[in-house]
C-alpha cells in the first residue's frame, strides 16, 4: 500500500508540475544520463540531500532489516552518506482506454512521460554497502518541507524494487547492458515508473526507434500469463499493443466491480497485464537499416558530383570539336 501511495504521489505531482529543475533539464540535453554527473551529485547532495532529516531514517530502518537478518554487518551512523542519484520519470496516471486513444491517433509516447525527473538517493556506508534509497520530488505541492523546492517523499524502494536500485546505482550495469543489446547510440534515456505490471523500464530511442526496456518481469498471479521479460527490448509501439486486450479489460472489471456495494467490491484482483504476440525488437536490424539509408544518402554528393563531371567534359569536347570545325 505504501508503495502505491508513494507511486501515486509521484504521478500527480511529477506530471502536473511545469518544468523548473533547470539544473537537471541540462543534464537531460547534455548526456542524457540516467546518473546525474559527480559534479550534480555532489552538488545535490550537500545542498538538498543532506540538509534533510533522512539520514537518521536511513539508518533507523536498516537497524529493523538487521534486527531480522543477523547476516547484514553493523554500521556505524558517521560512516553513511548519500551517493548515487539516479533520475526517474514518471508515465501518466491515465485509464487504458484514453491512453490508447490517444496514443493511436499520435503514435507519440513523449507526451505521457513526465517533462520533471524526481531522484532516487542511494545511501551507503565506508564499504560501498548499500544501506537504503530515499526518494525525491521537486516542488511537492503539499505541506511537506522543502529545500530549494525538493521534498523527500519515502524509501526509494516504495517506488522501485531494492535490486533495480542496485542496477541502476552503477552506471556500469547500464553501458553494459545497452552493450549487450546492441544498442549504439541511445537518444532520450531515460527511467519509467508507473506502467502497470512493470517495476521499471528504460525507454530510448535508437535511430529514432522508441523501445521500452523492462527491468524486471512483468508481474504474473497465473503461470499461463504470457509477460514482458527483464532486460528484453521492446519497440514501444510492440510492447502496448501487446498489452491493450488485457489492459482494457482490467480497467472494464475495475469500473465494475466500483459499482457495486462497498461491502462487495473486490478491487485489488484485478489480476497481471497479460501480453498478446510480444516479440522482442531486433536491434541490429535497426541499425542495419538506418546504416543503409545513410550509405545511399551518402551516394548523392557522388552522383551528382560524377554528373557534374561528366557533363563538364562532354561541353568540353563539343567545345572543343566547334573551334576545330571553325
Amino acid at each position: 500500500m505504501k508503495k502505491i501511495i508513494a507511486l501515486t504521489l509521484l504521478i500527480i505531482t511529477v506530471v502536473t508540475t511545469s518544468v523548473l529543475a533547470e539544473t537537471n533539464d541540462v543534464q537531460n540535453q547534455l548526456d542524457e544520463q540516467i546518473l546525474l554527473s559527480t559534479e550534480e551529485s555532489d552538488s545535490f547532495n550537500n545542498t538538498i540531500v543532506n540538509m534533510s532529516p533522512d539520514k537518521h531514517m536511513v539508518i533507523e530502518s536498516y537497524k529493523r532489516k538487521q534486527r531480522k537478518n543477523k547476516e547484514l554487518q553493523v554500521i556505524e551512523p558517521k560512516d553513511v552518506k548519500a551517493k548515487e542519484n539516479i533520475k526517474i520519470y514518471a508515465f501518466a496516471d491515465i485509464l487504458p482506454s484514453d491512453f490508447y486513444k490517444t496514443y493511436e491517433e499520435k503514435g507519440d509516447l513523449d507526451e505521457f512521460i513526465a517533462k520533471q525527473n524526481a531522484i532516487i538517493t542511494v545511501y551507503r556506508d565506508s564499504e560501498e554497502q548499500f544501506i537504503d534509497s530515499i526518494l525525491f520530488i521537486k516542488n511537492l505541492e503539499s505541506d511537506e518541507i522543502t529545500i530549494d523546492g525538493w521534498a523527500s517523499v519515502s524509501s526509494g524502494t516504495f517506488i522501485m524494487a531494492e535490486d533495480t536500485i542496485h542496477f541502476l546505482s552503477n552506471e556500469k550495469n547500464i553501458k553494459d547492458l545497452l552493450d549487450s543489446l546492441s544498442i549504439k547510440n541511445p537518444k532520450d534515456l531515460k527511467v519509467i515508473v508507473g506502467i502497470q505490471g512493470v517495476n521499471a523500464a528504460l525507454y530510448l530511442k535508437e535511430n529514432g526507434q522508441p523501445i521500452i526496456i523492462p527491468l524486471s518481469d512483468g508481474d504474473t498471479y497465473d503461470e499461463n500469463v504470457e509477460t514482458c521479460k527483464a532486460f528484453t527490448p521492446y519497440l514501444a509501439s510492440d510492447f502496448f499493443k501487446a498489452r491493450k486486450t488485457s489492459a482494457l479489460e482490467i480497467e472494464k472489471k475495475f469500473q465494475e466491480e466500483a459499482l457495486k456495494p462497498a461491502v462487495e467490491r473486490n478491487l485489488c484482483s484485478s489480476g497481471a497485464i497479460n501480453y498478446e504476440n510480444l516479440n522482442p525488437v531486433n536491434v541490429s536490424a535497426i541499425n542495419t537499416t538506418e546504416i543503409n539509408k545513410t550509405s545511399e544518402h551518402n551516394y548523392y554528393p557522388l552522383i551528382i558530383c560524377s554528373f557534374l563531371v561528366l557533363g563538364g567534359i562532354s561541353l568540353g569536347i563539343l567545345y572543343k570539336k566547334k573551334i576545330i570545325k571553325l
